[in-house]
């Protein structure tokens, strides 16, 4: 992963817990942890590669979904917690006006 350091990017959003649906919520500190990375992500060109984190810590990014998914279960085995999701400037866009709604809460 490259790392700019010429602009100092806000982190993403947090959503707390309880704000995720209910079935969501074993996922909430891996999808924090994507949409906290997103704005700098995407600002260093990452947009179409996929993200593979894990314990709410981006790890790596990869061109493919099956090379992030092969990295995944090298490093955490066939029945590891972990997720790959790919880097979408739209899914973030997307995910951003969720937030906008007057509950503060996620569909």
């Amino acid at each position: 992963m490259a790392t700019n350091t010429d602009t100092a990017l806000p982190p993403g959003p947090m959503i707390p817990v309880e704000n995720f649906p209910e079935n969501v919520r074993p996922l909430a500190a891996d999808l924090n942890a994507l949409f906290r990375e997103m704005p700098r992500l995407l600002h260093e060109g990452e947009e179409g590669r996929y993200a593979l984190i894990d314990s709410g810590k981006l790890l790596s990014t990869w061109d493919t979904y099956s090379d992030a998914l092969q990295a995944g279960y090298e490093k955490f085995g066939a029945d590891g917690l972990f997720i790959v999701q790919k880097i979408d400037r739209r899914q973030y866009e997307r995910f951003m006006t969720l937030l906008d709604r007057p509950t503060g809460k996620l569909p």
